[in-house]
C-alpha cells in the first residue's frame, strides 16, 4: 500500500494527475489502483500527531483540534474530533478543510524581486542569465536560512560570495554601497522581512478565522491549534498566530520537528486509513439528471417526452451528498442509471454521467451560477442483449466520498460484475 500526501486546496482534476503521476514514476501500474491512496497533508500531520502523542497535549476522546500546516506553496488547515473506534483513536472532521495559497514561497518571490530592485532590474535579468546559479545559492541556502530562522526583532544581512562580487556589473556595486557601506551584503530591514511575512500571515488569519467561526456554528470548541510543516516552524509565524489566536483556542503548539509531520502520518495512514475514520465534504456531490416537472420549476427548464407527452425538468442536480456533510470513510451512496439519455432517446453502449458540486444546499439546477461540471464518467455496457428493450438496460454505481478522493465503482446488476468506468475530472 502507497500513501501520497496532497494539499487541501487540491481539485479532483489536480488529484487525478498525481496518480497519473505515480504511474510514471513506477508507483503503481494504473491510475486507479487500489494499492495507492491519497490524504490530505493536514490529515496526515494529524494522524502524526494522536499516533505519537505530542506533549504535553494529551489527545484523548472527546478532545478537538486545529491542525495548520504551513508548506511552501500552500497553508492548509483542518479541524478534528478525537474519537475511540474499535479501541483505538480515531479522527473525525469537524469542518471541511480548506487550503489557502499563503505558503512560504510568496515571501521568496518578494526577496527575489527586492533583490532584482536593488541591482536595477536591467542589470539584473543581464547577470541572471550570465550566472544562473549564483543567486540560486544565495536563495535556497543563505536566504532560506535567514526566513527559517526570522522572529521578527531584526533584520538581516546576507553575505555575497566573493566570486559572485566579481561578476557584478559596476553600478550594481554602488548601489549595495548605497545600502549600507557594504558591496558584499544584501540587506533586508526587519520593516521590509515583517512586511513580506505579514502579507501572507494575514491570508493564513483569516482562513484559521473563517474555520473556527465554521468550528463554532457545530456548538464545539477547539482545545488545541498545532502548527506543522516546513514554513510551520517560523518563530514569527508561530508568534503571530498566537498572537491572533491564544484567546480562542486551549493552547497554540508547534510539535517536534514540523516538517516531519506530514511524512510521518503519510507512513501511518498507509497502514491505517480508516484512523480518519470521517470527513466533511467540501462540496455538494451530485448528477445531471432528469426528473418530474412540477410548478415552481422554472418554465425553459421544462421538456416534454414525445411519447407519453410527460412533462419532465432537465438540468436537474441529484445531490448524492450535502455540503460540509460528515462521511464516514467508508460510506458509500448508490445510484442507478439507465442507458438513455433521455426517455426517448436511442440505446447507448457508452452512458455518459456528467457529475456535478457546489458549495451551498439550496442550488437544484446544473445550470445555477454557483454548480461547475468537475467531472464527466463513461460506463461501458458490453452486452446490450440481457435486456429487452436494451435501452432499460441498468448500472448500478457506488459513489465513496468519504476519503480524500472521488471514488466511483459500477456493476452490472444482472452479472454483479464490475463493468469498465472512465471518470475523467476536468481542470477549474
Amino acid at each position: 500500500m502507497w500513501a501520497l500526501t496532497v494539499p487541501a486546496a487540491w481539485t479532483e482534476s489536480a488529484k487525478q494527475l498525481m496518480r497519473q503521476a505515480a504511474v510514471l514514476a513506477g508507483i503503481v501500474s494504473h491510475p486507479r489502483s487500489r494499492n495507492l491512496a491519497l490524504l490530505y497533508e493536514p490529515e496526515a500531520a494529524a494522524m502524526a500527531i494522536i499516533k505519537h502523542q505530542v506533549q504535553p497535549l494529551p489527545f484523548a476522546e472527546g478532545k478537538t483540534f486545529v491542525v495548520v500546516d504551513a508548506g511552501g506553496g500552500t497553508v492548509d488547515i483542518t479541524a478534528h474530533e478525537v474519537l475511540r473506534q474499535d479501541g483505538q483513536l480515531a479522527l473525525s472532521e469537524l469542518t471541511h478543510s480548506v487550503g489557502v495559497m499563503a505558503g512560504s514561497t510568496n515571501i521568496d518571490e518578494k526577496f527575489q524581486q527586492h533583490v532584482r530592485d536593488l541591482f536595477g532590474p536591467e542589470d539584473f535579468d543581464n547577470w541572471m542569465l550570465q550566472h544562473p546559479q549564483m543567486f540560486s545559492k544565495i536563495k535556497h541556502k543563505a536566504w532560506e536560512a535567514a526566513k527559517k530562522n526570522f522572529d521578527g526583532t531584526k533584520g538581516i544581512a546576507l553575505d555575497i560570495p566573493g566570486r559572485m562580487v566579481t561578476s557584478l556589473p559596476y553600478g550594481v556595486l554602488e548601489r549595495l554601497e548605497a545600502q549600507g557601506c557594504v558591496d558584499d551584503e544584501i540587506v533586508v530591514s526587519v520593516e521590509l522581512m515583517k512586511a513580506w511575512f505579514d502579507t501572507v500571515i494575514d491570508d493564513i488569519i483569516r482562513a484559521v478565522e473563517d474555520t473556527l467561526a465554521r468550528v463554532s456554528d457545530t456548538g464545539n470548541t477547539v482545545d488545541y491549534m498545532l502548527i506543522v510543516g516546513g514554513f510551520g516552524g517560523s518563530p514569527y509565524l508561530i508568534a503571530k498566530l498566537r498572537e491572533a489566536f491564544s484567546n480562542q483556542v486551549g493552547e497554540v503548539v508547534c510539535p517536534g520537528v514540523p516538517s516531519q509531520a506530514v511524512l510521518k502520518g503519510a507512513v501511518l495512514y498507509a497502514q491505517s486509513p480508516s484512523t480518519v475514520y470521517a470527513r466533511r465534504s467540501k462540496f455538494a456531490y451530485g448528477v445531471k439528471c432528469m426528473t418530474a416537472w412540477h410548478m415552481g420549476m422554472e418554465r425553459e427548464k421544462m421538456y416534454t417526452e414525445s411519447t407519453t407527452q410527460t412533462r419532465l425538468c432537465k438540468d436537474h442536480f441529484d445531490c448524492m451528498v450535502q455540503y460540509d456533510q460528515l462521511v464516514e470513510h467508508d460510506q458509500v451512496v448508490e445510484h442507478t442509471f439507465t442507458a438513455t439519455g433521455k426517455p426517448d432517446s436511442r440505446f447507448q453502449s457508452m452512458v455518459p454521467v456528467r457529475i456535478y458540486a457546489c458549495s451551498n444546499n439550496t442550488d437544484s439546477c446544473t445550470t445555477d451560477a454557483s454548480m461547475r461540471q468537475i467531472a464527466t464518467m463513461m460506463l461501458t455496457i458490453t452486452d446490450p442483449t440481457k435486456v429487452d428493450p436494451p435501452e432499460d438496460y441498468k448500472i448500478k454505481v457506488s459513489f465513496s466520498f468519504g476519503s480524500a478522493e472521488f471514488h466511483v465503482v459500477a456493476k452490472d446488476p444482472y452479472t454483479g460484475e464490475e463493468i469498465e468506468t472512465d471518470v475523467v475530472f476536468i481542470a477549474s
